[in-house]
């Protein structure tokens, strides 16, 4: 299941389980809505097992690929929040960190994620 919340123009993502077909069809959409966006910010939520499909995967690395230069200069912030401790050590590699041209962040609720971009990112 995939919910998406919108304030200020920080998108909130948060995809559970179950999953359904179409979670993967509402991520996509949402990152061809966020490529004609200005000055957003992303906080994404991930729980559960399930991994996106290899088709969902390629079109996701071709849209980040495609829209660097513009979360360069457009996202405010990608922040992935834990949800839980197993995933916490690939979330803060310095290697996923660098593959981000915004400022990339991992925390524990999606409570201070809201408020790093609220209150002037530091």
């Amino acid at each position: 299941m995939i919910q998406i919340n919108e304030n200020n123009n920080i998108f909130e993502i948060i995809i559970t389980e179950p999953r359904e077909d179409r979670d993967e069809e509402q991520f996509l959409n949402l990152l061809a809505r966020l490529s004609d966006e200005m000055n957003f910010g992303l906080i994404l939520e991930v729980s559960g097992e399930k991994a996106f499909s290899k088709e969902s995967k390629i079109q996701l690395n071709k849209w980040f690929k495609l829209n660097k230069e513009h979360l360069r200069n457009q996202c405010l912030g990608f922040i992935r929040v834990k949800a839980d401790a197993k995933n916490s050590d690939k979330l803060k590699s310095r290697a996923f960190s660098l593959a981000m041209p915004c400022p990339y962040r991992v925390m524990e609720t999606r409570e201070q994620a809201s408020l790093w971009f609220t209150t002037g990112q530091k």
